[in-house]
């Protein structure tokens, strides 16, 4: 049995969005929604992702394939918090 690029996403205990070649969020796992929001899948990824240095990266690796790391910055209320983003293509 092959998995599939969702089933994989869902076992990652790291927040992790898949995004489809029609530029939709086709993947969230529960961290990520935690993260991100509920009910994001579907959506354009630049809508949900909307951080400019995150949004020149997914561009990036979607025209060209190559691996890229970024950063994504946020706030829990009381505290700044960066991510380490990863981003590379995924065969769908």
């Amino acid at each position: 049995m092959v998995a599939e690029p969702r089933d994989i996403l869902m076992v990652l205990g790291i927040p992790a969005v898949l995004i489809a070649p029609d530029e939709r969020i086709y993947a969230v796992n529960a961290p990520g929604e935690k993260l991100l929001g509920r009910n994001i899948e579907g959506r354009h990824f630049v809508t949900s992702l909307r951080q400019p240095v995150l949004l020149d990266t997914i561009e990036q690796v979607q025209r060209d394939g190559q691996w890229r790391e970024t950063r994504y910055l946020t706030n829990d209320g009381q505290h700044d918090i960066t991510f380490r983003v990863s981003c590379g293509a995924v065969p769908m």
